[in-house]
């Protein structure tokens, strides 16, 4: 039986979601979450709501990215079990892109955990499957590996440059904004589950495994 890190990492998943609202539960009713508090003209800012919204929102940023590396190790821990053949599995973990004959494919794969997927599954991988999936790893990368930026002011507004070549998602920060964004993650891995609950040594029901689930309401 192959062994992989999923199960620790869908811990970290409960914990980090645990952390992210003892920080969201201590302004989500006050008005400054989404407006500043203006009365007489005078705008009064609170340091303390605003550092525990900060914190809610770097903790966020982390559950995200390690929604994808959790997703990306359940992947990993199909492919072994799969492939007994320890190099041809190495290969299709450490290096996808190269596995698979991306140019006769109709829609190129963007990202390597959509590359993983059409490994493992072909035809089977939808489009929408695919369209996450990239979606997922460009939330990783946008956020491990974020891009210095310049803010300067515009005829209304500030303008935020990111010194990137790669278009920047637009991508949640609050953890009241979660629940769109895991309702999407959910469909790859209830389509990784349901393809290999059986093959994989997991504690818990496949329906406790859920993104959504995770969120505390």
């Amino acid at each position: 039986m192959i062994y992989s890190d999923f199960e620790n990492n869908w811990l970290r998943l409960e914990l980090l979601s645990k952390t992210a609202y003892s920080f969201y539960k201590l302004t989500k009713d006050n008005p400054y979450r989404s407006n500043p508090v203006i009365k007489n003209g005078i705008i009064f800012f609170s340091s303390a709501n605003y550092d525990n919204i900060e914190n809610e929102k770097a903790i966020v940023s982390i559950l995200l990215a390690w929604s994808e590396i959790t997703i990306d190790s359940l992947i990993n821990n199909i492919i072994a079990e799969n492939n007994t053949d320890k190099r041809i599995a190495i290969g299709y973990i450490e290096n996808p892109k190269s596995q698979i004959q991306i140019s006769k494919l109709a829609n190129k794969p963007k990202s390597e955990l959509s590359c993983k997927l059409i490994i493992l599954f072909g035809n089977e991988v939808t489009q929408n499957i695919r369209d996450i999936s990239d979606k997922m790893a460009f939330i990783r990368n946008q956020i491990v590996h974020d891009k210095p930026l310049d803010v300067f002011t515009g005829e209304e507004d500030y303008i935020i440059d990111v010194l990137s070549s790669k278009e920047q998602l637009k991508i949640c920060n609050k953890y009241d904004e979660l629940l769109p964004i895991f309702s999407e993650f959910d469909i790859v891995l209830e389509f990784l589950l349901n393809k290999s609950y059986c093959d994989l040594s997991l504690s818990k029901k496949i329906e406790e495994y859920s993104f959504k689930r995770i969120l505390i309401k």
